[in-house]
């Protein structure tokens, strides 16, 4: 489970650097600090919580990105559908970080 969140974060690091010459934009600082955190709070979890607890931050982290990957995909459906979904675009960014 840390494994693959490491390279996620790695890979997130190595994205905005490269891609950002080492001026994050807010999308890369917010890609980093979703990777980052998730490790962190597994780290956390699988250290001071009983009972298996750092498995729930995948699941939990799964759902985020259903959310997020449905508001892109009614997105592109054009104007009229973006002036329905566009007042939860705030609510996204916040569960994402």
């Amino acid at each position: 489970l840390l494994l693959p969140k490491l390279a996620n974060l790695v890979e997130a690091t190595v994205n905005a650097l490269w891609k950002e010459h080492i001026r994050f934009s807010s999308r890369a600082c917010l890609r980093h600090d979703h990777h980052m955190s998730g490790e962190v709070f597994v780290r956390i979890y699988r250290k001071y919580v009983a009972g298996g607890m750092s498995t729930f931050i995948t699941p939990l982290n799964c759902s985020v990105h259903v959310i997020m990957y449905t508001y892109y995909l009614l997105a592109t459906f054009g104007p009229a559908v973006q002036k329905v979904i566009n007042p939860i675009k705030l609510f996204i960014t916040i569960l994402q970080v």
